[in-house]
């Protein structure tokens, strides 16, 4: 097509700054998780005395927890840890494999799993969006203040969890007397032994040292110093700290150890395939984005722009529950982009949509990675308990994304 060398396609993919940082964010997530740190933040939140006899409000605060620590670390890494132990507390609840309760309540962990991994405005979907966006208009759209791009998501997702617990609660009606009769000794066993280690603390700090330097630059947008430390300086200057760091003598960073269990090579591919690919479409020799633009803006010219969105939204998650998230919001970014500008929408708070809409891969084990584990479990969940609550999780998602997400990105982020 004339379009470039494979060289220099090569090139454009390995050498953009996105790809590079979602190769280190990989790495120190991957490294979160095997300092221990993460396990005990799930024992934390399934601890909490509070929460004890209560059956809806455990079941809100594990979801949340799952989120939380999906959003720290990473939301298939969350799951995984949050499985074991939810099997654990069950089983000492009373609980069988094959009730709903607990079905219901492990599946929910994927669908809080799932939405965490799409509220890392510096990671994974969003970052595809983001990246998506800066090749389709040539870097002249801006990106994402992640601050702004974080609390909208935090909104509209604790709202998804919120609704799950109660749709529930009163559409399921899954019994829930093992809950109510639980002995006091359960939460006490999990609380045995919270305290952190050096090694576990030391990820604590650098865990929030780095989602603090993530914001600041939004935050503060016009500081010369934030201005300089770009997304890949930090993480470069984290993991290059946790290098020389040693705690009793030995070094607590195992680069290639880390790497070999974080790298997610379908989501890096993706990524790199997506930069090239979404900077071709939009040349004017290729004549894509206008055709587009001419067609389907067509369509909603006797609509506003409420009803774009709306559609846009719906279109999103529909299709990303039969398709690889990352896909769809590879595709629907760059097609978006041109109608976006027809209308006057603002087209970084559009791709910021995409990606929320893309944080309810759930319906199918095909929709993400994260669904296809809860798919896969077998013993708690079961095949037509994880459709029903895939089902379930999926229209909560529409709702909530439409019903809340449109108004909330319109306040916060301008759409």
């Amino acid at each position: 097509a004339g379009y470039s060398t494979p060289a220099d396609v090569l090139a454009s993919a390995f050498g953009n700054e996105v790809c590079i940082f979602l190769f280190l964010v990989l790495v120190f997530s991957a490294y979160c998780e095997m300092s221990g740190l993460s396990k005990k933040m799930a024992y934390w939140f399934l601890s909490r005395r509070f929460t004890f006899r209560r059956p809806w409000l455990f079941a809100f605060i594990v979801l949340w927890g799952s989120f939380f620590i999906g959003f720290a670390i990473t939301g298939v890494a969350a799951a995984m840890i949050i499985f074991g132990l939810l099997a654990t507390v069950f089983t000492e609840m009373g609980f069988k494999p094959g009730d709903k309760y607990p079905a219901y309540i492990t599946f929910g962990v994927v669908f809080a799993g799932v939405t965490s991994y799409s509220d890392r405005a510096w990671d994974g979907i969003p970052l595809i969006a983001n990246g998506a966006l800066q090749s389709v208009s040539g870097g002249t759209a801006g990106g994402f203040s992640f601050f702004s791009f974080t609390i909208c998501a935090f909104i509209v997702y604790t709202a998804c969890m919120a609704l799950y617990v109660i749709a529930v609660r009163f559409l399921f009606r899954p019994d829930v007397s093992p809950v109510l009769n639980t002995s006091p000794e359960y939460i006490e066993n999990l609380r045995k032994d919270l305290s952190l280690s050096k090694e576990e603390k030391l990820a604590g700090i650098m865990l929030i040292i780095f989602i603090v330097m993530m914001f600041l630059p939004s935050i503060f947008p016009n500081n010369a110093f934030l201005s300089k430390c770009t997304m890949n300086i930090v993480m470069l200057a984290i993991l290059g700290i946790l290098c020389m760091i040693k705690v009793d003598e030995k070094h607590i960073f195992d680069y290639q150890r880390a790497a070999r269990n974080g790298l997610n090579w379908g989501i890096l591919w993706m990524c790199l395939a997506v930069m090239p690919m979404t900077a071709a479409l939009s040349l004017d020799e290729a004549g894509i984005i206008p055709l587009i633009s001419g067609y389907v803006g067509g369509l909603f010219d006797n609509f506003s722009s409420t009803v774009f969105l709306v559609a846009f939204a719906t279109i999103c998650i529909i299709f990303t529950q039969i398709a690889r998230n990352g896909v769809v919001v590879a595709m629907a970014v760059p097609i978006a982009y041109p109608i976006c500008l027809q209308f006057g929408i603002d087209t970084v708070a559009m791709a910021a949509l995409a990606a929320y809409a893309a944080g309810t891969a759930i319906a199918t084990p095909a929709a993400s990675g994260a669904a296809a584990l809860g798919f896969a479990q077998e013993k708690w969940v079961g095949g037509p308990n994880a459709f029903k609550c895939g089902f379930l999780a999926f229209l909560i998602g529409l709702i909530c994304i439409v019903v809340i997400g449109i108004p909330v990105c319109s306040l916060i982020m301008g759409l």
